[in-house]
């Protein structure tokens, strides 16, 4: 075998298999050659070696069994595996007798083709390894023979081509994939080789001078007894036995193996020649090679076996009888049979309902009398139904997708729900339940055969109980339905007529039997072209739907007819009757009119009102929306979103929105009003308003108002911000001067107590007194700037140029700005309206906020202003001088942001908090406004709008 690249051979006549097999195989690893026939592939053999064949049974040149006997003629070395569609015992019997590897159905499952193909591969690589093992076992006998003969006379170069030649043979003995032992005459271990640790999991050094019973599976002691340490020799010796041999913790595939089935080849060992008198013997050579791979094969094909014959039995039993009972008995019969479940259940699919058809067994005192058995697993077969796949759940007490204590109260475990997939339409589904755990994936393969062995018993005989019901139903339906059904006779061009004739158009039965000529009269001029063509067409294709079309009753009105035909085809596949139905719609045209208008008119009215309007169902599909709603989400005009959950329609996503509150305000039935960061502008503050509405259809709806209340927001934290200030300036300003008197005093008596001519001091205590002196004039300055805090409004104003005051304050910091290397850079827009106020506190603002932005600034980084004509933030019909000072420092923490306006909040180890409240004050004062953006870690940025006029 090609160690990198197997190369493998697929004979079918289906050329969707063998392309099927390439793309399947490729992918994997392997070389794969196709052919359509078994000569092609006699050929294809003749010209090149495969490591495997796979081919199909019936073929039209020469089927699989004839192509399988011609490659083991040729060389039975090569695996062969057969596969097919008609499966049979005979087929499966042969293709093993003639030496298959294995056999299998179509369709065939991806992971088994390739754990099949592996297998085969890895028998073939393991036969050739042996017989080139054997082989050099045997070439090195015969070398080793040949040299003692010819080199009997120089006994030292024999012992040394001995050493190596003992040396090889370990060598080979330990890389051997079998056990390889010798026991000693009282049989014990006295050499153990081969791979004994990887199949048993004992060291060597744990079973030499052991007794072989040790390592025998207890139930195999007393046949291992005269074959493991066999005495015999010659062709009398221990060949191809089975026995089991106990391991110590080995695994395999992930689980715990505790014996291991081998071939055991065992012979005696004695001092002398078979053939001479009076030997002694000495012990026991022996081979073990593992067979639990072949164990499990051939266990899998007995299963298989079995399998298939449960199936032929269920589909002989279903094919027996039509009847609907007699299948479902069947059935149940069968499967009890072949898997032997606690509980089987058929349910038949009724529109959206599961109806229980037959349950096994039918003893109720099995089951909890409080528990209606057949809700057992329920959720589980309607999500089987819902998908169209088999459902399984190991442990349905704990399985979320089995939601009904049914299922714990029943005391079951296990599950399995396995849909009946019919050619149109899933009849039902197959409930199968166990009291212990199991796991009844593990037979998916199986089940999944079953039921679909299952599926045309139940459809041929739901068909057959609707066939022998049928003329009776149309015979009974045809008498009492209101509307009208009719029968139109292709041979004669009658038209016959069942129904309400009378009640729906006024015309008496006996006066209503006529041509269909006569009855195309009495439809009105503009539909008679389409009805023809319809009727036509039926004819031609064997099914028609004509929805609308005007006739005139016995009164002369007008009256709306919605038609439904179908063609009956005659024995000789001919058309020989329309069978029609004909609904009276007339009413509902009116309505549907009066409802179009009035849906017009709402849309209208919806349109018109400014803020975004959406109408949801409790499942969150949107039943309308307004013209501002599609602006704001960015919706289509042209198309529609009914019926579209909002969340796939607004936001392209498959779940609603994370966080959303809509969805638990509109299952509460309440109205409700919260405000949150805007949807689609996180920059805006919306408050959301939810009006639930009466019900529509089969799901309550709720109306969704979005109001954008941004400013309103700011407005109202301006106001609190400004009455809070101001009652605090109040405040301070009085604190303030009460201060400053005795602080005067303190003042005018520190200057009295360093006159040196009054009071002579010595240094320590100048010191001192230089300190109060400094702490008197730093609170004196907080005073000043209280009082400046507290300060009225601007009693006069003049005219002044923004872009020259901000040039000055800059300059003041030059020197600061060089020792720090900040990069300064200056957008001032020319021609700026002049601002009147003050100039020495707007200097004193600028001051303020530069001196902030280099406090925080790290060396080398940048600082920018700018001022520019902008229309304000809060008065949209008002424009203003912006000016904006942005730093390039740490940020400010969103806690620390809501408090910086704040008299005495300060962040500095030196600072009192008063600059930005001062700051505040004057902008106000100025009739303006200041503001901040700022996240940690990408710097500060303060704007401020200040308006042009003085009236402002």
């Amino acid at each position: 075998m090609n160690s990198e690249t197997p190369r493998i051979l697929i004979v079918d006549d289906d050329s969707g298999i063998r392309e099927f097999m390439h793309d399947l195989l490729t992918p994997n690893g392997y070389s794969v050659d196709c052919v359509q026939s078994g000569r092609r592939g006699l050929k294809m053999m003749s010209e090149r070696t495969y490591d495997l064949v796979i081919s199909d049974i019936v073929m039209d040149e020469m089927n699989g069994i004839e192509f399988l006997r011609w490659v083991k003629e040729k060389d039975p070395a090569v695996p062969f595996l057969l596969m097919t569609g008609h499966a049979s015992m005979e087929s499966a019997i042969d293709a093993l007798k003639l030496g298959a590897f294995d056999y299998m159905k179509k369709p065939v499952d991806n992971t088994e083709i390739l754990i099949t193909i592996k297998n085969a591969l890895e028998v073939v690589r393991l036969r050739q390894e042996r017989e080139i093992l054997l082989k050099k076992i045997t070439e090195y006998n015969q070398d080793l023979a040949r040299k003692v003969r010819e080199r009997t006379e120089d006994i030292k170069q024999a012992k040394d081509e001995l050493e190596k030649a003992e040396k090889k043979y370990r060598s080979l003995v330990e890389n051997s994939p079998d056990i390889i032992y010798v026991l000693d005459s009282e049989g014990c271990f006295s050499f153990v080789g081969g791979a004994v640790e990887s199949l048993l999991g004992f060291t060597k050094k744990e079973l030499i001078g052991t007794h072989f019973i040790s390592i025998i599976w207890p139930e195999d002691v007393s046949k291992a007894k005269l074959r493991f340490n066999e005495r015999r020799t010659g062709e009398r010796s221990t060949k191809g036995f089975e026995i089991r041999l106990r391991t110590k913790g080995r695994k395999k595939a992930d689980f715990e193996i505790d014996c291991l089935p081998v071939e055991l080849h065992a012979f005696g060992i004695y001092d002398k020649s078979i053939s001479g008198k009076d030997k002694k013997y000495q012990g026991t050579y022996g081979v073990a090679r593992d067979i639990s791979d072949l164990k499990q094969i051939n266990k899998r094909l007995r299963e298989r076996n079995r399998q298939m014959a449960a199936i032929n039995d269920l589909g002989c039993q279903l094919n027996k009888f039509l009847s609907l009972d007699h299948v479902v008995k069947s059935a149940l019969d069968g499967i009890v049979d072949a898997i032997s479940p606690d509980l089987a259940m058929i349910f038949f699919r009724n529109g959206d309902e599961l109806l229980l058809e037959g349950i096994w067994p039918d003893d109720p005192e099995l089951f909890h009398e409080k528990i209606p058995v057949h809700r057992v697993g329920k959720r589980l077969c309607e999500m089987a139904i819902s998908k169209g796949i088999a459902q399984y759940s190991s442990n349905i007490r704990s399985n979320s997708r089995c939601t009904l204590e049914e299922c714990k109260m029943a005391g079951f475990h296990s599950f399995a729900a396995l849909p009946f997939i019919g050619p149109d339409d899933i009849l039902g589904v197959l409930g199968l339940a166990s009291f212990k755990e199991r796991d009844f994936a593990e037979q998916a393969d199986f089940l999944e055969m079953l039921s679909r062995e299952i599926t045309p018993g139940v459809q041929n005989a739901l068909l057959y109980e609707q066939i022998s019901q049928s003329e009776e139903r149309f015979r009974i339906a045809a008498q009492s339905v209101s509307d009208l059904i009719f029968e139109w006779n292709f041979r004669n061009n009658s038209l016959k007529w069942f129904g309400n004739i009378e009640g729906r158009l006024g015309y008496k039965r006996r006066d209503f039997e006529r041509p269909i000529d006569a009855w195309i009269e009495l439809i009105h001029p503009d539909d008679r072209k389409g009805f023809v063509a319809g009727m036509v067409h039926c004819q031609e294709i064997g099914s028609f739907s004509f929805d609308e079309y005007r006739i005139k009753g016995n009164d002369g009105s007008l009256h709306y007819l919605r038609q439904k035909c179908a063609t009956v085809i005659d024995s000789n596949g001919k058309p020989s009757r329309l069978i029609g139905v004909c609904n009276d719609i007339t009413e509902v045209k009116k309505a549907e009119e009066k409802l179009q208008k009035s849906q017009t008119m709402l849309q209208t009215v919806f349109d018109g009102i400014s803020e975004p309007m959406i109408m949801l169902d409790r499942k969150l599909k949107i039943q309308m929306l307004n013209d501002a709603a599609r602006k704001y989400y960015g919706l289509a005009e042209s198309k529609d979103y009914n019926d579209v959950c909002c969340f796939t329609a607004c936001k392209e996503l498959p779940t609603p929105c994370n966080g959303c509150d809509i969805p638990m305000i509109i299952e509460k039935r309440e109205m409700s009003t919260f405000e949150r960061e805007g949807l689609m502008d996180s920059s805006r503050i919306e408050e959301i308003t939810v009006f639930p509405l009466i019900k529509l259809g089969k799901d309550n709806a709720s109306l969704i108002r979005i109001s954008d209340i941004t400013e309103k927001r700011k407005t109202q934290e301006q106001l609190i911000r400004t009455d809070r200030l101001s009652s605090l300036g109040q405040l301070s300003g009085g604190i303030a001067h009460e201060i400053r008197n005795p602080l005067s005093s303190i003042r005018l008596f520190v200057d009295i107590l360093s006159d040196p001519d009054r009071f002579p001091r010595k240094t320590e205590e100048m010191e001192i007194i230089d300190d109060i002196r400094y702490n008197t004039n730093k609170l004196e300055g907080i005073v000043r700037r209280v009082l400046d805090f507290a300060k009225p409004s601007i009693k006069t104003r003049t005219k002044m140029n923004i872009n020259g005051l901000i040039r000055d304050e800059i300059k003041l910091w030059s020197s600061k700005i060089r020792k720090l290397k900040i990069g300064v850079t200056l957008s001032l827009e020319k021609d700026l309206p002049p601002i009147f106020g003050d100039a020495i506190e707007l200097r004193q603002v600028i001051n303020n906020l530069v001196r902030n932005a280099l406090d925080t600034s790290e060396k080398g980084s940048a600082l920018s202003i700018s001022a520019s004509k902008k229309i304000s933030s809060f008065h949209k019909d008002r424009q203003v001088v912006v000016i904006k000072v942005r730093d390039a420092g740490p940020g400010i923490h969103p806690e620390d942001k809501k408090k910086i306006f704040d008299p005495f909040f300060t962040t500095k180890k030196d600072g009192t908090g008063l600059g930005l409240s001062i700051s505040y004050q004057i902008i106000k004062r100025h009739g303006g406004l200041i503001s901040c953006e700022s996240k940690p870690g990408e710097g500060t940025e303060f704007i401020i709008e200040l308006p042009f006029s003085p009236e402002e």
